[in-house]
């Protein structure tokens, strides 16, 4: 496990590499709100947000995923690919419980 978290701007340039090797793009605001939103593993200090890098990449293989599940061209993965995407889908649902657990104990809506 990485003990080193990543800037906003350096998990962005994570993000926007990984997402131009398969042909996509993402912003780096794109990423600042799966941080706020608990998409990815990610904390607030002072002002400003530091994601963990292992939490940033799984995400992205899981956006990945979903985008090529979602796209009209064929999809040549073979279905012993399929746990490790329903692996992405348990810790991604995983996070967005824990961070609606603890909006919810800090009493934010």
């Amino acid at each position: 496990m990485t003990s080193r978290w990543l800037s906003l701007t350096e998990a962005a340039k994570v993000a926007q590499t990984e997402f131009e090797r398969a042909g996509k793009t993402v912003s780096r605001k794109t990423v600042s709100r799966w941080a706020r939103d608990g998409k990815v593993n990610a904390e607030r200090r002072d002002e400003r947000w530091y994601v963990d890098p292992d939490s940033l990449r799984q995400y992205v293989d899981y956006e990945l995923t979903v985008a090529d599940a979602t796209s009209n061209e064929p999809c040549d993965d073979d279905v012993s690919d399929e746990p490790e995407h329903v692996e992405a889908l348990r810790v991604f649902l995983r996070r967005r419980r824990n961070a609606f657990l603890n909006e919810l104990e800090n009493g934010v809506d």
